[in-house]
């Protein structure tokens, strides 16, 4: 999986044009029809995905919203019953405050209408636990109801006619038809009676409600204690607090709601990938420009390593191989340093050097080479295809070794100075 994954991004190119806000995909296969596939379907899979992100962020706001909503109905519920509560619990305390008659007409409404609200709830309450304990007789008695307790006494007597009947005859026949139509109407009766008495606990709260209201009024309009007045006030601006927090987010909610539908992705596709008339890669024009260079660099190298390094003469042994004459000596490659001597004086202050032995050896070559006359003198020519090669260093420097040798002959050293070398010429003979 790892590996399908790793090929399919390595396959995958995503690049941006510039400073622009457009974006290419690529997809590089060996079928033209399955690139062209998978960068459409990777632009649409990106396009989806943007509206997906968006919805799912709309809808995560909503859910959070919902949690919100759900604690400010809480509290705006508690600030509302609040305000209630304390004129319940007050009344007696406010109609003589306000010394309203009318006050306490409805305070001992009020109480009269809780405590039949009490009952009711108490006898709903029994009713729905012997619903759900299939106790007929305890809902019978809690409801009240006489046509239920009719359908039930009908109900025990039909079965007991059943138990006392022969079984498989007409009569016990009749009997479970007749039982099981009974059974029928109490289950109907059973939901008319609870649903009465819902009806009856529905409209003794909106009584109550409807008298604290009335109380609520009529405390307002009378003379009352600046205590009173305060405590009244702070209530009242709680539950309208929380009556505007919980409109603010109902609103909130709804806008989001709206907005996850209408979501719409912030890109959009331009053009579809096509079909490839060519191949994008190997590049045959570019890869045979590439190699050309390649290969002229390659072989350029290759000369100069063979010119300088590696095809150039480097020893005597194979000196005489390629010239046909005989290889008298090898001169070491010396380097002159700032402000030292002369490279020819070395045969005199360095006598034990390479350098100075290699001359001494050219002298031996050259005295075995010259068949000369007493009292004749021998001519030596030092010359070099090219300029600047080392012939002054060479001659120079032979002469200094003739000039060393014991009993040698006296050296005389003829110079066709040109330009390049009469400075060199200079220092190296130490002329002012």
């Amino acid at each position: 999986m790892a590996q399908t994954l790793t090929k399919f991004s390595d396959a995958l190119t995503v690049r941006r044009k510039g400073l622009t806000f457009l974006v290419s995909v690529q997809f590089t296969t060996e079928n033209p029809e399955l690139s062209a596939k998978v960068a459409n379907q990777h632009a649409h899979a990106y396009i989806q995905a943007q509206i997906t992100d968006r919805v799912d962020y709309s809808l995560a706001a909503r859910d959070f919203l919902q949690s919100q909503l759900k604690q400010a109905r809480q509290s705006l519920t508690r600030n509302n019953q609040a305000l209630q509560v304390y004129i319940e619990q007050n009344a007696d305390r406010l109609a003589a405050e306000a010394g309203s008659d009318e006050i306490l007409k409805l305070a001992e409404q009020l109480r009269a209408t809780t405590l039949s609200l009490g009952v009711d709830e108490r006898s709903l309450e029994l009713g729905q636990i012997g619903i759900e304990q299939n106790d007929w007789s305890m809902l019978a008695d809690n409801l009240g109801d006489t046509a239920l307790q009719s359908l039930l006494d009908q109900r025990s007597t039909l079965s007991r006619r059943l138990n006392g009947a022969s079984e498989g005859g007409s009569e016990a026949f009749d009997l479970a038809e007749g039982l099981e139509a009974i059974n029928l109407q109490i289950k109907d009766r059973r939901q008319i009676v609870v649903a009465n008495l819902q009806g009856e606990v529905s409209q003794s709260l909106d009584t109550r409600r409807s008298i604290i209201e009335s109380i609520q009024g009529e405390v307002f309009q009378g003379e009352l204690s600046a205590q009173t007045l305060s405590d009244i006030y702070e209530l009242q601006q709680e539950a309208q607090i929380a009556q505007r927090q919980y409109d603010q987010l109902i609103s909130r909610m709804r806008d989001v709601e709206a907005q996850a539908v209408l979501q719409m992705a912030s890109s959009r596709l331009v053009s579809e990938a096509i079909v490839p008339s060519r191949a994008s890669f190997p590049n045959v024009k570019l890869v045979l420009a590439v190699a050309a260079l390649g290969a002229l660099a390659l072989g350029t190298g290759v000369a100069l390593l063979k010119e300088f390094y590696f095809g150039s003469v480097t020893s005597s042994s194979q000196l005489s191989n390629i010239v046909p004459l005989q290889v008298s000596t090898v001169v070491p490659k010396v380097r002159s340093q700032k402000g030292s001597v002369a490279i020819a004086d070395r045969v005199v202050t360095e006598p034990m050097s390479e350098f100075s032995e290699a001359f001494r050896k050219l002298r031996a070559s050259v005295d075995h080479g010259i068949v000369s006359q007493p009292g004749q003198a021998q001519v030596i020519l030092v010359t070099s295809a090219v300029p600047e090669e080392g012939k002054s260093t060479t001659a120079l420097s032979l002469a200094r070794t003739y000039a060393q040798a014991r009993n040698g002959p006296y050296s005389l050293m003829l110079i066709y100075v040109i330009p390049t070398s009469r400075n060199f010429l200079v220092k190296s003979l130490h002329i002012a």
